[in-house]
């Protein structure tokens, strides 16, 4: 391949283009000299020396992998992650199986492969690929004691929360309440007035809390010196109002007003009062010659006094742009009239009111902030304590903090700590990285490339789509160039480098790839680009032109498909004023309508995603279908991202009012709860509640007892027992073995009562992730209940087999496909609301005079007026939220397979709806001047449709080559009632299913009471263990085995004092083992473990040994027994 010989390579993957193929791809290539190393080394894998080692004498080649570890790939989400790896090992095993070869560009050879393969299996925790947060917090924990944190710490990133808790700290304690007082007295003389204080106050703080930069120069005590009022060491007052006079005088002499000056507010009504004595000297200077005036831009001069003109715009405009005298005149003509004597002396007026405003704004700033620090600077104390007495890190902090580890230690130093020294790196998704990650990333990357290394970066500039949480695509231009800091070009050769747009879409048949080729062709085209400018200045729009092109240069795609597929546009227009809502409403839901019938006779639901910019067009959305069910009587399912979280979904709910109601039987309102919630199979709610209201104390005797009054009849099954039982045995249980045993218990999935684990089993697998986390960090139950309670935002990932159409925001949508893409509400704003960052200013920007100081403020209207750097901050800021959006709309165009339909609002200004430049600056306005050349204005509405419609089969899962089922890693809900050890039947998936069968039928088996009564027990055993499987034929055998084990192993079944199946322990290093089967007789322990694969004595008998050295540190008599299945031998251990 092209790459083999590479060392820096860039893929540019558009849309569609299988970058995960390629990441994946390059990472199995790269174990080939891995292999090599496991032929030379017998397969036994040497530890790499980091520690202590003389690296000077070292003549190892860094493109050599000796170890996994060696190699890293870096994601942006734990999903992509996880199919990356579920990617390598399936190329793994397909190259050992021979169906992949050279010829599609694989470099291992079949025996090779199955080498690695096993050793991947083997050292799986080297198996390194994870998420840019996850490598940043191993950097972090490596370092965490220099850092002063205990190396247990908690990550969170509910930053705000911490903030506003020092806040409210600092609030209650009394030593502050006048810094605070006077605190607000500024605020309220700066800034607009209010009521609430509090709120005042913490909107102020807020400000800062949110802005990086301020926080880096805050935590800089060095750099902190070069500015005012952030530095609060020093007296920012008397500095700039020294500056201030001595600029002044120079320029303008003596002040005419005369008033004392101590302070801020003394001085922001001094340089008013000024102005106004220089105003009125202007008005009477212009009155000789209000005739030539300018009606509209010399407006402002007809004020009355100073106090009028601070209300008037133009004021503000005019004196935030240096003394435009040419302005004010009428005419050239008018100009001549005026002699030059009064000319110049207008002009040193208005240049001396230009001085003065722009001081006003500065001290008015400078006021504010200044102020704000001391208080910010106290918040950040007490919320340091926070941190420190929870141990906690604040994980979008972690990377910022992991470069300064970089720079403060010798790399050398820290790849000893790290305990690795990674040599080949691969990142996914590059456009989403931040600056500071790539800052961090750098040093130990440049290390790698420097020696004999390599980096692969995949992204796509067209799809960044997260610069609100920090992504920057232009650190793509930083790898490529030869002066950036990082400088990474400096360390490969000419020849060792690869930059390489990647053309070919896998995804979208033929007509989707040709529309947006045409679409977003135009962007990079300067003529047919300009329309869409119409947000920038004149002098701006070649610069954002310039930077467009860049990021959509490698825009066009060939398709791989040889399906036609189709596209439909629709932009109907509405006026801005008469009847807006009801016009876009009445037009997104006719055309939804008509979309959503035709596609639902030619696809599933599953097959259709409907995307939307904004997360409240996902709840009109939903309303839409509910409408359309009612309208054409269909019953059309649909998930959403809320509905995914796991506290909208009933079971869950229940699950924590169950365990909150186990944990406190006094709490009647929980139980109450319950019964509310449907939980209870009641007969008569009313007589429950009337039952429950008459209770007198509370206990679990008391809620049987209720139950069993109220319940229905004729079920079955004795509810209020299992309802008793699941109590008592939910003492002495681990949290996570508590929630396994409740779930276990109330598990009726064909009943309309307890859990519907058939339902609902996506719900129970990732709350008992979470749960497994949680435990392993040492959460009691009751802890558990509460982090579900205070994080309501745990949601599913989007299930991709579920019948039923997907509602999703374009941003989730990212790295996801349909055959069928709808996107109503195509009418997002361009550049939306800009919110004020803060930003470094010179202070020569107002003061000729001022030497190198610095001043940070908040970069809003009037500032990009005063200070060109400050307009220039501005327009990159602008100019990345419009690319953000154009990128938006490109990867919502892309995510379809096989049709595409775009719904949009033109909002016009004007009502005759002829000028379409007219209209307000959104994704349906660049559509249309993008799209011009080919829709066609009818029906009051731009038009375009191409190609042919599917005819909609629906969609099957996807088989491999062979046909038998693809190599899959997914979790599932069964993965939690059993820790599925390794397996030897590796690629046998019917094996590995009659074992995980086997096990979990072996779980269920419990309380014999004779050798009568095995048969049946046995048989609900199985069929537990088949429902919660999904198995449904083919593994009868397993009950055969069940029956068998049990009598090969009766001593350990019956006339026992006490049993446990699949019982969590924990040893003393805090790892957690699950035993397969743990009994008390006679007061010794037996440790039982089945064991359905190929017999590996040795490795078996230290597994055994793990969990016997468990009881015996705590100084408990055990033993342990390991029971082949296959010919029934027993092993005593």
């Amino acid at each position: 391949m092209e790459e083999n010989n590479k060392r820096l390579i860039i893929y540019k993957a558009s849309a569609g283009a299988g970058k995960t193929y390629r990441l994946s791809q390059h990472y199995v290539n790269l174990l080939k000299t891995y292999a090599d190393t496991l032929k030379s080394q017998n397969n036994k894998i040497q530890i790499k020396k980091i520690c202590g080692e003389n690296r000077d004498n070292e003549k190892e080649d860094g493109r050599t992998v000796l170890s996994l570890d060696n190699i890293v790939a870096i994601t942006f989400t734990n999903k992509a992650a996880a199919e990356m790896k579920e990617r390598v090992l399936t190329f793994l095993k397909e190259i050992a199986m021979g169906r992949k070869t050279e010829k599609e560009g694989f470099s291992l050879q079949k025996k090779e492969a199955l080498d690695v393969l096993i050793s991947v299996i083997e050292n799986f925790s080297d198996f390194q690929v994870t998420t840019i947060d996850s490598f940043m917090n191993s950097i972090f924990k490596a370092f965490a004691v220099d850092l002063n944190v205990y190396p247990d710490y908690d990550i969170t990133f509910e930053e705000k929360e911490i903030f506003d808790i020092a806040v409210g700290e600092l609030f209650a304690d009394e030593r502050f309440s006048n810094t605070l007082l006077s605190f607000l007295d500024v605020l309220l003389q700066v800034e607009k007035g209010g009521f609430d204080g509090e709120r005042i106050i913490r909107n102020a703080l807020n400000n800062f809390r949110e802005s990086d930069f301020l926080n880096r120069v805050l935590q800089d005590k060095a750099r902190l010196r070069d500015y005012i009022a952030v530095n609060t060491d020093e007296d920012s007052f008397s500095l700039l109002w020294n500056l201030f006079k001595v600029n002044f005088e120079a320029k303008f002499g003596s002040f005419k007003c005369q008033s004392e000056v101590s302070n801020f507010s003394q001085a922001l009504n001094f340089i008013k009062e000024e102005m106004g004595i220089v105003f009125e000297n202007l008005n009477k200077e212009c009155e000789s010659i209000s005739g030539l005036l300018h009606g509209t831009k010399a407006k402002w001069l007809k004020k009355k006094n100073i106090e009028d003109t601070f209300s008037s715009n133009i004021w503000e405009k005019m004196l935030t742009k240096d003394g435009d005298y040419a302005g004010l005149i009428l005419s050239k003509s008018g100009d001549q009239k005026i002699d030059s004597f009064k000319r110049d002396k207008i002009n040193s007026y208005l240049e001396c009111l230009h001085f003065l405003y722009k001081s006003y704004y500065l001290f008015k700033a400078v006021y504010n902030d200044s102020s704000s620090v001391e208080v910010y600077k106290k918040v950040l104390e007490i919320e340091e304590d926070i941190k420190k007495s929870l141990n906690l890190v604040i994980g979008g902090k972690i990377t910022e903090r992991v470069k300064t580890i970089l720079d403060d230690y010798s790399l050398p130093y820290a790849f000893c700590r790290l305990g690795e020294r990674i040599n080949h790196y691969l990142i996914d998704e590059f456009q989403d990285t931040s600056d500071s990650q790539f800052d961090a990333m750098c040093p130990i990357i440049h290390n790698a490339l420097s020696e004999g290394g390599s980096l692969l970066v995949v992204g796509d500039k067209k799809q960044a789509i997260y610069g609100w949480r920090g992504g920057d695509y232009r650190v793509f231009d930083r790898v490529e160039s030869n002066n950036d800091n990082c400088s990474l070009m400096s360390v490969v050769e000419e020849d060792e480098y690869l930059n390489k747009p990647i053309k070919i879409n896998y995804r979208s048949a033929k007509n989707i790839v040709k529309f947006n080729n045409n679409v977003f062709g135009q962007v990079v085209n300067r003529d047919s680009a300009q329309p869409i400018l119409v947000s920038f200045e004149k002098d701006e729009k070649d610069k954002a032109f310039q930077e467009i092109e860049k990021v959509f240069r490698d825009f066009k795609q060939e398709p791989n498909s040889k399906e036609k597929g189709y596209v439909e546009v629709n932009l109907f227009k509405c006026n801005s004023k008469d009847g807006k809502d009801a016009c876009v409403e009445e037009n997104y839901k006719k055309e939804f309508f008509r979309i959503l019938k035709d596609t639902l006779e030619r696809f599933s639901g599953k097959d259709i995603m409907i995307l939307a910019r904004r997360k409240e067009d996902l709840g009109k959305i939903a309303e839409f279908i509910f409408e359309f069910n009612a309208e054409y009587k269909k019953n059309v399912s649909f998930v959403t991202e809320d509905s995914l979280k796991l506290l909208n979904n009933r079971d869950i709910k229940n699950l924590l009012l169950l365990s909150g109601f186990f944990i406190n039987v006094s709490d009647v309102s929980l139980f109450k709860g319950l019964a509310e919630n449907g939980f209870f199979p009641l007969e008569d709610k009313s007589k429950f509640f009337e039952e429950l209201s008459e209770a007198k104390g509370f206990s679990i005797l008391k809620a049987k007892e209720i139950l069993s009054k109220t319940i229905k009849q004729g079920l079955g099954i004795d509810f209020a027992e299992i309802f008793e039982e699941s109590f008592l045995n939910s003492k002495l249980l681990s949290p996570y073995e508590f929630f396994i045993n409740l779930i276990s218990c109330f598990d009726f999935s064909d009943y309309s009562f307890g859990f519907d684990l058939k339902e609902n089993g996506a719900y129970f697998d990732r709350f008992l992730e979470v749960v497994l986390t949680l435990s392993e960090k040492g959460n009691s139950v009751a802890e558990i209940v509460d982090y579900f309670y205070q994080n309501e935002d745990i949601t599913l990932s989007m299930p991709e087999n579920i019948d039923a159409i997907r509602l999703m925001t374009i941003h989730k949508a990212k790295g996801l496909e349909a055959e069928v893409v709808i996107i109503p509400f195509y009418d997002w704003s361009m550049v939306g609301r800009l919110d004020s960052e803060y930003i470094e200013l010179d202070l020569k920007d107002w003061f000729e005079k001022a030497g190198n100081r610095k001043v940070i403020l908040k970069n809003d209207g009037r500032l990009r007026e005063i200070s060109k750097k400050a307009g220039e901050k501005y327009f990159d800021y602008k100019l990345r939220k419009f690319i953000e959006s154009l990128n938006l709309m490109y990867v919502a165009n892309t995510r379809p397979k096989k049709e595409l339909y775009i719904v949009g609002a033109l909002i016009y200004k004007d009502k005759e709806f002829k000028d379409v430049s007219k209209t307000y600056i959104t994704s349906a306005f660049v559509l249309k001047n993008l799209a011009d050349n080919f829709l066609e204005e009818k029906d009051n509405m731009f038009h375009f449709a191409s190609g042919e419609k599917s005819k909609g089969k629906s969609i099957e899962e996807e088989k491999g080559k062979s046909g038998e089922e693809v190599f899959s890693f997914a979790p599932s809900i069964r993965q939690h009632f059993k820790s599925i050890e390794e397996r030897d039947y590796l690629f046998d998936y019917k094996s590995e299913e009659f074992g995980n069968l086997f096990h979990l039928t072996m779980s269920f088996i419990k309380d014999l009471k004779s050798e009568e009564n095995i048969n049946e027990v046995v048989e609900k055993a199985y069929e537990k263990a088949a429902k919660l499987s999904g198995v449904s034929e083919g593994f009868e055998e397993v009950k055969k085995l069940a029956r068998q084990t049990v009598l090969n192993l009766k001593d350990y079944f019956f006339n026992i004092d006490a049993e446990w199946n699949e019982k969590e322990v924990i040893n003393r290093k805090g790892f957690i083992f699950r035993i397969d089967r743990l009994v008390l007789k006679n007061g010794e322990y037996i440790v039982i473990d089945y064991k359905t694969g190929a017999k590996d004595l040795e490795k078996h008998k230290t597994q055994i040994v793990n969990y016997l050295n468990v009881f015996r540190g705590n100084k408990l008599k055990s033993k342990g027994i390991i029971y082949y299945t296959e010919d029934g031998e027993i092993v005593n251990v």
